[in-house]
């Protein structure tokens, strides 16, 4: 099919639907964003010209219909756009970056807020080695160093003068392995939707603003990607992006902090202040325990047992109208539980008391996401399935989810009515697969 006939084709039935738009001054948008236009404008080839066609053709619907801003989504040829952050990553051997934590604090009298913030020094250095420092009002309290590969790490307590190991660094490691530091941040570039949200000014430069979306949140599932106009290399992120979050822009954000508080909340991130190739000593790296530090034994983590997980269940569900979780990584509407917890004790329902205090419980056991450590600490892996989306707290005759135990090999199954049954690989209603 002649590909420029079926482009008409196409027009001529969106000006049907929509009739005809009005004429947008394109020319004059161009002048304003003259800087982004040549961010976003890759060299183009002929054989790009007609997919550019239907990108103008579909920016032009947009303006006519009023739509406030512009919403660019890239793919194909814009993805050269992002060529030298990409690159930046994926050759840097070494990176630092500084990350900030907000917190909204609330005055013992619940009526004034101020913004706590917690900083940590981070790095990276190939392949698969990290440096994380912690500090408190400027004093530095905790470092971890953590080999993502061997998924090891060790942890120095500054004050104390302790050192441990653990498998729990206090510090996210999004890519164990060699991939490096961002290179999620790279992978989500090349392969998702991207939002141009605009320009803005951090620390004296102007950078781009690119917003990705998360699926497993339904307010905060957005963060913000800032790219320098100058480098073309990935200068910072804001998490959740400023459409829910931004620190320059609290009300609350000059208001001094008090001594004693009620409650805090928690707001979002931003990391910044990022070096490629940085200078760095591999010492700073070393897993060998100062002098004057004693090495001491870590408390092992409580295993999420099987009555823990079907209690979980039951209370996940009642606290969503007696509906199981969505997913085993969606367990409930964090908004919704968040709200509860800003609540006095007598304002809450029995279903919010409830899950909030086994979320606070599996979380200060390192338990964080309840259905997926059960999995991981019980079953053989790759045998575990989450079937609960939509099921009802009740139905007995719907399975929730199921596994096979290391313990026995046996496979078992929670039903929607939480009765958990030993069952066989040909009862269930898809393959085991091919685990052993």
């Amino acid at each position: 099919m002649n590909e420029d006939v079926s482009t008409e084709a196409i027009d001529v039935k969106l000006r049907a639907a929509l009739g005809e738009p009005a004429k947008p001054d394109f020319s004059a948008w161009q002048s304003r964003h003259a800087d982004a236009v040549a961010y976003l404008n890759p060299v183009v080839t002929a054989s790009e010209r007609r997919k550019r066609r239907l990108l103008i053709a579909a920016l032009n619907l947009a303006l006519a219909a009023g739509l406030g801003g512009l919403l660019i989504w890239v793919f194909g040829a814009e993805r050269q756009s992002f060529a030298q952050a990409i690159k930046a990553i994926d050759k840097a051997q070494t990176i630092t970056w500084t990350l900030t934590v907000y917190q909204r604090m609330t005055s013992q009298d619940g009526q004034r807020t101020w913004l706590k913030t917690d900083h940590s020094k981070c790095a990276y250095r190939s392949p698969g080695l990290y440096r994380t420092m912690f500090y408190d009002n400027g004093n530095l309290t905790q470092v971890e160093i953590t080999d993502s590969k061997l998924q090891k790490t060790l942890r120095l307590d500054m004050k104390l003068k302790q050192a441990v190991w653990t498998e729990r660094p206090r510090h996210q490691i999004h890519d164990p392995g060699e991939k490096g530091a961002f290179a999620w941040v790279a992978e989500a570039l090349k392969k998702r939707p991207v939002e141009w949200v605009g320009q803005r000014n951090w620390k004296g430069e102007t950078v781009n603003v690119f917003r990705l979306r998360r699926e497993q949140m339904k307010t905060r599932e957005s963060y913000d990607i800032w790219i320098s106009t100058q480098t073309k290399q990935i200068v910072g992120e804001l998490d959740p992006g400023a459409d829910y979050f931004d620190p320059t822009t609290e009300t609350d954000r000059d208001h001094p902090a008090e001594e004693r508080f009620s409650k805090g909340k928690m707001l979002g991130s931003v990391t910044d202040d990022i070096v490629y190739d940085a200078k760095l000593d591999a010492t700073q790296f070393s897993f060998s325990i100062p002098e004057g530090f004693e090495l001491v034994t870590e408390t092992p983590r409580p295993l999420v047992t099987e009555p823990e997980l079907v209690e979980f269940l039951g209370a996940a569900a009642r606290f969503n109208g007696d509906t199981f979780p969505e997913s085993e990584i969606r367990e409930y509407d964090m908004e919704r539980l968040n709200a509860a917890g800003q609540k006095s004790e007598a304002d809450r329902g029995e279903a919010e008391r409830k899950l909030l205090d086994l979320a606070y419980k599996h979380t200060m056991n390192h338990n964080g996401r309840v259905i997926l450590a059960f999995a991981d600490d019980n079953t053989v892996a790759g045998s575990f399935r989450y079937m609960g989306k939509n099921v009802k707290l009740g139905a007995a005759d719907r399975i929730v989810c199921w596994y096979r135990l290391k313990s026995t090999g046996g496979y078992r199954a929670i039903f929607g009515d939480l009765a958990v049954k030993d069952v066989s690989p040909q009862d269930l209603p898809l393959p085991v697969g091919s685990v052993p």
